[in-house]
């Protein structure tokens, strides 16, 4: 199912497929520590692959229309797209609506990616915890480039990686600059060759709302620098800070389903063991019942042959008496 979803361009569905499976694999007892990892990798691999804008990817290819401009993890008024959503999401056993911080947020619980290959590890950390663009991008090349050459199977996953890191160096380096000339943002988004890659990249993310920047071509010097929007910075904070707050009240309705449903697998794991010592019980009860009326059955019958034994030698006695 996850080679559906991944063919189909369903990349957020492909990575529940995954989590599915690393959940079962976990479970059982004769898989070896490397065949858990194995999937631990390409579980975190393709969370990290979920466009960072939260949406849907290529979620236009369902029934009904995809809406980026009004769309969060969907289209909370568009009632086919919410029928679609929740039936796919319940066919994959999603608890609440799926999306990739929820994704991310089950790694981080479940401490998966300490569970992973040193490179898996590093990217989910420079992705998800770095602040300096500069690290990220220097050690995140390495690690991704270490990690295909390691196991080329993982490879699929690159562009995407890529992508994602490159987005995560922009922006962070909103912290650090307002200005960047274009030549110096090139030397730091390593994953790009050319400066056409780059502004397909910032026109990208501009429309999506990840980073808002202007670039400009007439530059006193010559040479063209990208500027960071200030006045839509404001607004992405304001943005940011509510879906914090978004983030955090999923979490705790997140950490208490969670909670919730590993009480529920404990009270049945409780239930049955109860219920099997209740039946136990039930059985050696009825067992020391029938046990019980075995004897008393058989002491009856042994009265009743002593009476009769007892009948047949008073009638010899007569009989010796009378002849």
């Amino acid at each position: 199912m996850s080679s559906i979803f991944w063919e189909s361009n369903l990349y957020l569905f492909h990575t529940y497929a995954l989590q599915n499976l690393q959940v079962i694999v976990k479970s059982l007892k004769n898989q070896s520590n490397e065949a858990k990892r194995n999937i631990n990798d390409k579980f975190v691999l393709a969370a990290l692959s979920i466009p960072l804008n939260n949406k849907l990817s290529n979620f236009e290819r369902l029934s009904f229309n995809y809406l980026p401009g009004s769309m969060n993890d969907f289209d909370h008024e568009n009632p086919v797209a919410r029928h679609e959503l929740l039936t796919t999401a319940k066919m994959l056993n999603v608890d609440g609506y799926p999306s990739r911080s929820s994704v991310i947020h089950y790694i981080n619980i479940e401490n998966i990616h300490n569970n992973t290959s040193e490179h898996v590890s590093k990217l989910f950390d420079l992705i998800e915890q770095e602040e300096s663009p500069f690290v990220i991008s220097k050690k995140g090349k390495e690690a991704l480039e270490a990690l295909c050459t390691e196991s080329p199977e993982l490879a699929k996953y690159k562009p995407f990686i890529a992508k994602t890191l490159s987005v995560r160096i922009l922006q962070k380096c909103k912290n650090f600059y307002r200005n960047m000339k274009m030549s110096k943002l090139q030397s730091t988004l390593r994953f790009y060759d050319s400066i056409t890659e780059i502004e397909k990249l910032l026109y990208e993310c501009n429309r999506e709302g990840l980073v808002h920047t202007t670039i400009n071509y007439h530059s006193f010097n010559g040479e063209a620098s990208m500027t960071f929007n200030a006045e839509a910075q404001v607004a992405e904070n304001l943005f940011t800070f509510g879906n914090q707050l978004r983030q955090v009240f999923q979490s705790v309705v997140e950490a208490t389903t969670h909670g919730k449903t590993q009480r529920q697998r404990i009270f049945m794991k409780v239930k049955e063991k109860l219920d099997e010592e209740v039946s136990e019980m039930q059985k050696q009860r009825e067992e020391m019942l029938a046990m019980q009326q075995q004897r008393a059955e058989r002491l009856a019958k042994e009265k009743q042959d002593q009476a009769l034994e007892k009948q047949r030698e008073a009638a010899r006695k007569q009989r010796d008496l009378e002849d």
